[in-house]
């Protein structure tokens, strides 16, 4: 715009004031014009500005929902499926928690946790160390009785000071026995391909009536038959 001053040469008064008040009229619309554009800027500026603000919240509100289908809930869910490994770096506290009780699979691998019954069932399995002849044949201690047969693929020894012996018992409903009761005390066999051969011989004792006790031993013959050999007859003795 001219200079103002420039109006008030060679001029009435009433036009010099004509031309003042023209010029402050468009400068004053100039100015506000440029306000208004300012602030309808500043207004545009703070919409973008709050578009911006909604679509990252929305964007971390949609993270922290997918977010958190995919965490253990603390609460408000009656059960969780967890699929996995899960490291611990801390304390892993367990137990009963309302009456609810962690569960622990029986444990296939090394590193799998036990559950009480796997352990109390194979603790059952164990024969303990400070009652072993109550369970086994112990290498020291007298041990009566040892039932069921035996049965030995190596050499037994006998090791004592003096003579050794063999104790073999039978048992009987009365002494003496109400009729011949006799027993095979030692038998040998071949084996053969892992069974016993048919032929024997077998080292026998006769109890009788009297109370007299007969030793003798069945042999195989040339024919073929086991034939009995009296070794010793008590009642040839009076």
């Amino acid at each position: 715009m001219t200079e103002p001053s420039q109006y008030f040469k060679g001029r009435t008064v009433q036009e010099q004031m004509n031309e003042v008040i023209g010029y402050v009229d468009v400068r004053s619309a100039e100015v506000a014009t440029t306000a208004i554009a300012a602030d309808v800027a500043q207004v545009h500026q703070d919409m973008l500005d709050a578009d911006a603000d909604a679509q990252a919240a929305a964007a971390s509100a949609a993270a922290a929902a997918g977010t958190l289908a995919n965490a253990v809930k603390k609460t408000g869910e009656a059960t969780q499926s967890i699929a996995g490994n899960i490291a611990v770096s801390g304390n892993l506290s367990g137990g009963v928690v309302t009456g609810t009780q962690v569960t622990v699979p029986d444990p296939a691998n090394n590193t799998d946790a036990a559950n009480k019954k796997y352990v109390d069932d194979q603790d059952a399995l164990l024969v303990p160390i400070n009652n072993v002849n109550a369970h086994a044949v112990g290498l020291t201690g007298n041990q009566n009785p040892i039932a069921g047969d035996k049965t030995f693929t190596g050499t037994v020894n006998c090791w004592k000071t003096g003579l050794p012996h063999f104790t073999g018992g039978q048992v009987m409903s009365q002494a003496p026995p109400s009729s011949n009761v006799s027993t095979t005390m030692i038998s040998m066999q071949p084996i053969v391909n892992g069974v016993a051969d048919g032929h024997s011989a077998n080292l026998n004792v006769t109890f009788y009536p009297s109370g007299a006790v007969e030793l003798w031993a069945n042999i195989m013959g040339a024919d073929g038959n086991l034939h009995k050999v009296s070794l010793a007859d008590g009642r040839n003795y009076t």
